[in-house]
């Protein structure tokens, strides 16, 4: 998906559009979806915000990476560190730590699914 903004009226709106809505590809099977960049941001950020407060998720994470134990721990740590202070956190601090965590974000018909699962160079592939 790519990120694209329309303005209506002087207001500008964004969201992610679809490969095939881009490139008129438009055959039964091509994916079609344009979904508002605010409410994805959201949900993604809420549950990274989760997931840096529950340490038996970094440590499922992170683990594989990490043989010693007292790097795991202080990861473990920081991360719970972050998570507290996630709200009042500014914009670009949370940007920087989302495009460190995830590599991708995957859109799937069913909302009620969603994961952070390892992805190479140490970032992880978010289903939602």
């Amino acid at each position: 998906m790519t990120p694209s903004h329309a303005v209506k009226k002087s207001t500008r709106y964004r969201y992610y559009v679809s490969g095939s809505l881009i490139t008129k590809d438009r055959t039964e099977n091509a994916a079609a979806l344009r979904i508002p960049a605010a409410e994805i941001e959201q949900l993604v950020s809420d549950r990274v915000h989760r997931w840096l407060l529950d340490p038996g998720s970094i440590d499922k994470s992170t683990a594989a990476r990490l043989a010693d134990p007292s790097i795991q721990h202080r990861r473990v740590a920081r991360a719970t560190e972050i998570g507290k202070h996630w709200p009042e956190l500014p914009v670009a601090r949370k940007r920087a730590v989302l495009t460190t965590l995830i590599e991708r974000i995957d859109v799937r018909a069913r909302p009620d699914r969603h994961r952070l699962r390892p992805g190479s160079a140490g970032r992880a592939r978010w289903m939602v």
